[in-house]
């Protein structure tokens, strides 16, 4: 009797280490693939005070090969405005214009795309026009390659 009681007593603590082993959770497996490290953001302040047009980010992609603008108006949320970019490099003068739209606290400019520009420092402002204001920003450089 004492053998089939010590029997029953490691099959019992075998079946329960079984169990355990098979409902413990098991370690997550990672799906990311690796990519490359992304560059540090550099961050500018938006001017404060009255209306006026600030171009958080300017890039030239060269994948896409297209020179590309954002910007919004400060101090201002408004429909029926738009926006006018203005890039210039040497002797060529190119301009893009995109409707604005009211957001929050500002008015969004649309994106501002340049197709196949030279390559060059091409310096750029962006314009806001509506019935109520007309501001320019600050001028911006972007190398195109």
């Amino acid at each position: 009797m004492v053998g089939a009681r010590r029997c029953l007593v490691v099959l019992a603590a075998t079946l329960l280490i079984v169990l355990t082993a098979c409902t413990a959770p098991a370690e997550p497996q990672s799906t990311l693939l690796p990519t490359a490290p992304l560059p540090e953001p550099s961050f500018v302040e938006p001017p404060h005070g009255p209306s006026s047009v600030f171009i958080p980010r300017a890039e030239w992609d060269p994948d896409a090969e297209v020179l590309r603008v954002w910007a919004f108006v400060t101090a201002l949320s408004e429909e029926g405005g738009e926006c006018t970019l203005l890039a210039v490099a040497g002797e060529s003068r190119i301009e893009a214009t995109s409707p604005a739209t009211a957001d929050a606290s500002t008015t969004v400019c649309g994106e501002l795309d340049i197709a196949d520009p030279v390559p060059a420092t091409w310096t750029l402002t962006v314009s806001y026009t509506s019935p109520t204001v007309s501001t320019v920003s600050q001028a911006v450089e972007v190398v195109v390659s």
